[in-house]
């Protein structure tokens, strides 16, 4: 049985796919002053964030949780 993927899922693999975030990050040595929030994460709490249209902290972090799971296996941690 094939299970549906949700939109900002589908959102993330083409960017993800299309921008080949990664070799950027590597290339510009993007992530050389980070400690915990890795650019991956920040990218895709703003654009979540961004086609929420949330404003308030406190929404994103009750948006966000909501999705723990789901963003762990697209390889985001939270600590």
């Amino acid at each position: 049985m094939l299970k549906p993927k949700s939109l900002f899922s589908q959102l993330l693999s083409e960017v993800f796919t299309a921008v080949n975030f990664n070799k950027l990050v590597t290339k510009w040595v993007a992530e050389r002053k980070t400690k915990e929030f890795k650019l991956k994460t920040q990218l895709i709490s703003v654009l979540f964030c961004y086609l929420a249209g949330k404003d308030y902290f406190q929404e994103i972090v009750n948006g966000i949780s909501c999705f723990i799971g789901k963003l762990f296996h697209r390889g985001i941690s939270f600590n």
